[in-house]
């Protein structure tokens, strides 16, 4: 009856209306939405049943229909809440993230307190290159979420970019708390800790970013800067081991080592080392003059103690490098008659 009416009288609002809420009953939202268009077409003042209709147009992801019944309401009311928040997935779909922060701060001067919005408009902010006002609103944030991981990367890498390196520090550490895993952020730490020469610190996040990371390099590296700073030169050494086991040619890595052990007096481990070091770089001059050097330093010691025989084997290793060693040449002949029996 109703449709028959509205054959006969195209102008009566209130025939669409109610074919629109009837239709609404019956479970036909597609004729509902028809005829409340009609209807809206002849109430320019109706903003509620335009919000209706972007609705139902968002829904049916017709966004360009749905902007339209809401550029209309915001002409007739250019404050009203749903209206800009019926927008967003609007300007989010067409990436206009300039009329996102305008909509955003509609929202915010309505709802001063709104935490979804004030994040929102910190990531906008940071993404535009807006950097001071995304860190004005990331402060507001953090305050209630102290615990936010993912603010505090961002507070961050706004510190980072913006040079204050004491802030970055600061954020790096508790981000530190938060994400222990992130291994760009430890390697950040561990930097802002050896600028301070903090190698307590140091020991205990690069022994912490290990437990992932156990094949990083750097991490062990500021480790075993740590400990010869500390004095923990046994552990310096020990790590430069662990190290190795994954590099065994790594040159630089030996000569630290050996050199490091012929310091601590561990003669028969720096020879080692640096037999290594000789085989991985045969050019090595370092090697080439400390390997000899330390073996006739090694033999002697031997002699001293009363191990002939075993000082016997170290003068015939240095003769086998050094033919010309007059010293290890007297030695081991002097030895052979004392510790070999005659005729051999």
């Amino acid at each position: 009856h109703y449709r028959g009416a509205v054959s006969l009288d195209q102008n009566d609002v209130n025939l669409f209306y109610n074919l629109s809420n009837l239709y609404e009953q019956v479970g036909d939202k597609n004729h509902a939405d028809e005829f409340l268009a009609k209807a809206v077409k002849l109430q320019s003042h109706d903003t509620e049943s335009r919000l209706k209709l972007a609705q139902r147009m968002i829904e049916k992801k017709n966004l360009k229909k749905a902007e339209k019944y809401l550029q209309e309401v915001l002409k007739a009311e250019p404050d009203s809440l749903n209206a800009h928040l019926l927008m967003i997935p609007i300007l989010e779909k067409r990436g206009d993230k300039e009329g996102l922060k305008r909509t955003y701060l509609k929202i915010l001067a309505h709802e001063p307190g709104n935490e979804t919005i004030i994040y929102n408009l910190g990531v906008l902010e940071y993404e535009t290159g807006q950097l001071d006002k995304s860190l004005s609103y990331f402060k507001k944030y953090v305050k209630k979420h102290p615990k936010d991981a993912e603010i505090h990367a961002f507070l961050l890498d706004i510190y980072k970019k913006q040079k204050k390196g004491d802030l970055a520090c600061k954020e790096s550490h508790m981000l530190l708390q938060l994400r222990p895993k992130g291994k760009d952020n430890i390697l950040f730490q561990l930097n802002c800790l050896n600028l301070r020469s903090d190698y307590k610190a140091i020991i205990g996040v690069s022994k912490q970013g290990l437990k992932y990371y156990p094949e990083d390099t750097a991490l062990r590296e500021y480790l075993i800067l740590a400990y010869l700073k500390t004095g923990k030169r046994d552990l310096a050494m020990a790590q430069m081991k662990e190290a190795l086991k994954g590099r065994p040619n790594d040159e630089s890595m030996l000569l630290r080592l050996a050199k490091l052990q012929e310091k601590e007096g561990k003669v028969p481990e720096a020879i080692g080392t640096y037999g290594k070091l000789s085989k991985a770089a045969p050019g090595n001059r370092e090697a080439k003059e400390a390997y000899p050097r330390l073996l006739l330093q090694l033999a002697r010691d031997q002699e001293k103690q009363g191990d002939k025989k075993q000082a016997l084997q170290t003068y015939q290793k240095l003769m086998e490098i050094s033919p010309d060693n007059e010293e290890a040449e007297e030695a081991y002949l002097r030895l052979r008659l004392q510790v070999l029996p005659h005729g051999e």
